[in-house]
Formats: structure tokens, sequence, C-alpha cells
């Protein structure tokens, strides 16, 4: 995911075909679009300038496609949220996981 390649998490932990982390599957980016409209509208963060590409490294890519440093740390806000929206989920999953192996 460090360079947005995320096709070993999504088959790997696996979010496909499981429906309990289809919730977080689809918070997630809608929360990131949420919290990234809101930064750019209060104009805490500018709008990107330059093009980047798609497999530059969180923190590298808003750096570099801002112009500024607030567009990097806006993606780390992003990181954090989504984090805390997939743990629960994921424990949780792990905890079916876990009892289903018991029996």
């Amino acid at each position: 995911m460090l360079f947005n390649i995320q096709e070993p998490i999504a088959f790997g932990l696996p979010i496909v075909l499981n429906p309990m982390l289809l919730v977080p599957y689809i918070l997630a980016p809608i929360a990131n679009t949420i919290i990234g409209w809101l930064a750019i509208s209060a104009g805490l963060v500018s709008i990107f300038k330059y093009v980047v590409p798609w497999t530059m490294p969180v923190f590298f890519g808003g750096l570099i496609g801002t112009g500024t440093i607030s567009g990097g740390l806006l993606q780390l806000v992003c990181l954090a949220v989504d984090v805390v929206i997939y743990a629960p989920f994921v424990i949780a999953a792990n905890k079916m996981k876990d009892e289903d192996a018991d029996e």
C-alpha cells in the first residue's frame, strides 16, 4: 500500500469476498474525500499543481503534487483516519477467524 499497489492487501487480507471488511473499504475513501475537500476548501492545503506518478509513496506524493508540506501532511492525516476506520473491523474479522479455527 505504501506505493499505491493495493492488490496484495485486497486479495491477501482478504478484503475481496469478506463482507466484514466491505464497510471500511467503502467508508475510508469517502472519509478521505471529505477530509481532502474540507482541507482544500478551507485553504489549509493548496490544490495539486504538478502531476505525480501514481506509485509515489504517501506524504511524498502530496508534498510534490501541491508543492507544499501541507499536501503531504493531509495524506498522513488521511492515512491515520483510514487506520482508525479499518482497525475495529480487522480486529473483529481476526476474532471471527480465530473462533472458526478453534472449532
